[in-house]
């Protein structure tokens, strides 16, 4: 005897692990994507903020 409800749901179960993979996969991608890109920015934020403390090591206190 054939089961059609077990079938059925095999596939529905199948279709859903499909579904979760591909949002996962979208996640992971755009997660990628954003940490790529702030782990350069923060780099450069810390370059900025060396050149700056640099510049305000060698210009000393103004004096009024």
């Amino acid at each position: 005897m054939l089961n059609f409800a077990g079938i059925k749901r095999q596939q529905d179960m199948r279709y859903i692990l499909l579904v979760l993979a591909f949002i996962f996969f979208i996640i992971w991608v755009v997660s990628w994507l954003a940490f790529h890109v702030a782990g350069g920015l923060i780099h450069l934020l810390l370059v900025i903020a060396v050149i700056l403390f640099i510049v305000h090591l060698v210009r000393g206190r103004s004096t009024v």
